[in-house]
């Protein structure tokens, strides 16, 4: 009420008090009490407002403006009313106010701020824009994206140039295959690199990385990626962002360096949202389940609280499927069912698939075949069109869990389910997580001699010293394969030697 007569009064130019709104009260157009003052229905303030001349308006602006002079990020909004040009100290209040905004998570006023750039100097247009629109990806909204995009002047420096193509990169994925497009991106980004922007230049790259181990791009692109990766710095650079960017660019091979650091740096250090959403998909890939399942449920929580949208999907999807391998089905399930819904509202046919995934594999597990086949048909159907080869092998599984645990069904079903398996083409990267009942599965099958060499290809891969969830898979995956091999004699007095070798290592516990 006060702001009200203050203003009024600014108008009025002279001192207004409250008996001046009885009327209006009276009339039921307002509601007055001691500290406020409402329009009784939206109709009545919009008929107020288009019944007021231009000037009048302006006036009303200019009052306002007067009045706020203590509370900048309302005030800079009135002034911004009465800009017809462009005045760069009016859009430098803006673009603080849009900080402002973005610190304590107000994403759509921090978008609209930023996008006034029509009230910017030339120069600094371009940039106002993208900062925009790259916020509009991050709330999950990348229609509001694109028409900002499509006011970028093409003439703009290479930060711009690189900025405006990671925004693209968001709105439309490309396909990871095409290394030439992925060497075009990489220059882009090195570039923006060299003009001084090495925050996109990580950026940039942990999106091409973090693509390529859910969709695996094919060796060209990815020696491509695996090289700018080291170019950014290896293991043992202090941004956690740059430790995640070398993990995922070469989950195996990188493994044996990437996975003690992203260990140490997981258990030694306080995380924020930034570092955890990097370093929980990195630890997955890695396969550190154990810990993954903590560093996404914090990713998951920071990207719900900050509102930003556009990255909770994935993360809830890659939580889900690290907690559906450790038994928490009351974490998978939810986590599946939000991820599944978020994705379909922001247009994300990739993560509906991947909730899709982690409600099939947990139908699996619990024997639920009805449900394991619906899922695993929903998220094979869009992972395939989505170019997501981890999402389609992994839906494939809820099939094949669900088909070892029919004992009197066992044979029948589990063969078509493996040929479905092997048809989708294992990645290397999900052959690691699942050996052990990739092994169980190929008894039942008849396809043993596959399932060895798999069971080789990994071990080859491991390392000495593999994450804790890969060294169990592997320990269940050697008894199975490998007893079967054997003579019977050989078989019957190995049992103990079997049972001593499938322990869980004191120090990997």
């Amino acid at each position: 009420m006060s702001e009200v007569l203050h203003a009024g009064s600014f108008i009025a130019g002279n001192a207004l008090d409250l008996d001046l709104l009885v009327p209006a009260a009276e009339a039921a157009i307002v509601e007055l009490d001691l500290q406020t003052l409402r329009f009784r229905h939206p109709l009545i303030r919009s008929a107020v407002r288009q019944s007021a001349s231009a000037p009048q308006r302006r006036r009303v602006h200019e009052a306002l403006a007067e009045t706020l002079e203590a509370e900048p990020d309302r005030r800079v909004w009135h002034r911004a009313a009465l800009i017809t040009e462009a005045h760069e100290d009016v859009t430098l209040e803006l673009e603080e106010a849009g900080r402002r905004a973005l610190r304590r998570g107000a994403l759509h006023v921090a978008i609209t701020a930023l996008a006034a750039a029509e009230l910017s100097d030339p120069a600094h247009q371009g940039r106002r824009l993208l900062s925009a629109g790259e916020l509009a990806v991050e709330l999950g909204q990348p229609e509001l994206a694109a028409p900002l995009l499509r006011e970028v002047d093409e003439q703009n420096g290479p930060v711009e140039r690189a900025l405006a193509t990671w925004i693209e990169e968001m709105i439309n994925p490309p396909d990871l295959g095409d290394a030439e497009r992925v060497a075009r991106v990489v220059d882009a980004v090195e570039r923006a690199r060299d003009a001084g922007d090495r925050d996109l230049h990580v950026r940039f790259l942990w999106l091409a990385v973090s693509r390529a181990w859910w969709t695996d791009p094919g060796p060209a692109a990815r020696r491509i990626l695996v090289d700018a990766a080291r170019r950014l710095g290896g293991s043992g650079h202090r941004d956690a962002r740059v430790l995640a960017v070398y993990a995922c660019a070469d989950p195996v091979g990188h493994a044996a360096e990437a996975l003690p650091r992203l260990q140490a740096v997981a258990a030694t250090r306080t995380l924020d949202t930034e570092s955890v959403r990097h370093l929980g998909p990195a630890a997955l890939a890695l396969g550190a389940f154990d810990v993954a399942v903590g560093l996404l449920a914090s990713a998951a929580d920071g990207a719900r609280t900050e509102g930003q949208l556009g990255h909770l999907p994935r993360m809830l999807v890659l939580h889900g499927i690290v907690a559906s391998f450790l038994g928490a089905w009351d974490i998978a399930i939810p986590a599946g069912e939000e991820a599944r819904r978020l994705a379909t509202e922001l247009g994300g046919p990739l993560w509906i698939a991947g909730g899709e995934t982690v409600l099939s594999l947990v139908a699996g597990m619990r024997g639920d075949a009805d449900a394991a086949e619906r899922g695993a048909a929903r998220a094979e159907q869009l992972g395939l069109a989505a170019g997501g080869k981890v999402t389609v092998a992994l839906a494939q599984f809820g099939r094949v869990l669900s088909a070892l645990g029919e004992p009197a069904r066992r044979r029948i079903r589990v063969g078509p389910a493996a040929v479905r398996l092997g048809r989708s083409g294992v990645p290397t990267v999900v052959g690691r997580w699942l050996i052990a009942d990739l092994a169980e599965a190929a008894l039942h099958a008849d396809r043993v001699a596959e399932a060895t060499e798999l069971l080789a290809q990994v071990e080859a891969t491991a390392g000495a010293r593999p994450a804790v969830w890969i060294e169990l898979n592997l320990r269940h995956a050697r008894c199975r394969l490998r007893a079967t091999s054997r003579p019977p004699a050989t078989r019957s007095t190995s049992k103990t030697a079997r049972r001593s070798s499938s322990a869980i290592p004191t120090e990997a516990s």
